[in-house]
């Protein structure tokens, strides 16, 4: 995992940033949640802008450039999407948790007002409470929310309560009946969306849906070591990881081979339900995911997530941070939302 650390240090640009700058048509820049997701990898460690380690300054300058890039009207952090903002929300979040910097709290006041004006207002249920893809300058995608990214908003609200940031408590309760509301008990496992193309579609579900609303159930108080979500963990447990490898879209989705974004929240989820559940499941991420490493430290892009992160040989930044991230888990290093009661 320190190797994988070192990798992200060598590849974060001066300015503090990971990747490029250029801008996809879906989800803005990616830059924004790449940057996040290695700033949480290193403070995952416990490397923080007050720890004085070795990458103290590597963080310093992550959480510098993500400030810089927030909007100042709508607090919107990049020209990047709600996963994008989230992501880096959650690392100032955990950032300002960690440390109690008077100087995070601003930013992170206004990065969680975006998100709590970005929460879906319905009176369908099965709108009501999540968040779709919304950005910086008031776009929404459509008007379908999302599992996955209300599971994101989750994370970054979560962490900004711990350190004391106020947020609204309707606001959770609406974010947890919507994520309930997405369970599919005919395919015993958690919607993507309810949008009825995508029902309809090749793949009507997105795998990491499921680990990552149990996880984000969790930390709403559901308790999913519970028999009613046995099915949401069975669902997870019959696609461990089976070695590192993509064996194209079909297995993608429906075995998530090779899908190491279902990899994460399915760590962070089956380490939240204990017991024999994360035994099991830990077992198999160990023997997928520590071998696969290779000696600059970082791991080979495999994932389709990873081509929309703007991943490539060269910079392997996304990847290597999700497979930092997990196995800190796995290692049981320090992060806040893992300690939520």
């Amino acid at each position: 995992m320190e190797k994988g650390l070192a990798y992200l240090a060598k590849r974060q640009r001066a300015g503090g940033r990971w990747g490029r700058k250029e801008l996809d048509d879906k989800y803005g820049q990616p830059m924004i949640g790449k940057t996040g997701l290695a700033t949480l990898a290193f403070m995952g460690a416990g490397h923080t802008t007050t720890s004085d380690t070795m990458y103290s300054d590597v963080v310093s300058k992550a959480l510098a450039f993500l400030i810089s890039e927030q909007n100042p009207t709508t607090g919107h952090i990049g020209k990047t999407s709600s996963y994008g903002h989230a992501i880096a929300t959650y690392a100032l979040g955990e950032a300002f948790a960690l440390t109690e910097d008077p100087a995070l709290r601003g930013p992170l006041e206004a990065a969680v007002q975006q998100i709590v004006n970005s929460q879906k207002a319905s009176r369908d249920p099965l709108l009501d409470g999540g968040w779709s893809y919304y950005f910086g300058d008031g776009r929404e995608s459509d008007r379908w929310p999302r599992a996955s990214v209300t599971a994101w908003q989750v994370m970054a609200l979560e962490s900004a309560k711990l350190g004391g940031i106020k947020v609204p408590g309707h606001v959770f309760k609406r974010a947890r009946t919507f994520l309930v509301n997405t369970w599919d008990p005919n395919r015993g496992a958690f919607r993507y969306s309810h949008d009825p193309s995508r029902l309809r579609s090749d793949y009507p579900l997105l795998p990491g849906s499921t680990p990552a609303t149990m996880f984000a159930l969790s930390l709403l108080g559901a308790d999913i070591a519970d028999k009613q979500f046995a099915p949401a963990r069975r669902f997870v447990q019959e696609k461990a990881p089976d070695g590192y490898r993509y064996t194209g879209d079909d297995d993608f989705v429906f075995k998530a081979q090779g899908n190491l974004y279902f990899w994460y929240y399915g760590t962070l989820a089956m380490f939240r339900a204990g017991g024999q559940d994360w035994r099991r499941w830990n077992s198999a991420m160990k023997d997928t995911l520590v071998p696969a490493q290779e000696r600059d430290g970082s791991w080979r892009p495999i994932s389709i997530y990873a081509e929309y992160a703007q991943d490539s040989d060269g910079d392997r930044t996304y990847t290597t941070a999700m497979n930092v991230l997990t196995l800190e888990v796995y290692y049981r290093y320090f992060t806040p939302l893992l300690k939520v009661e």
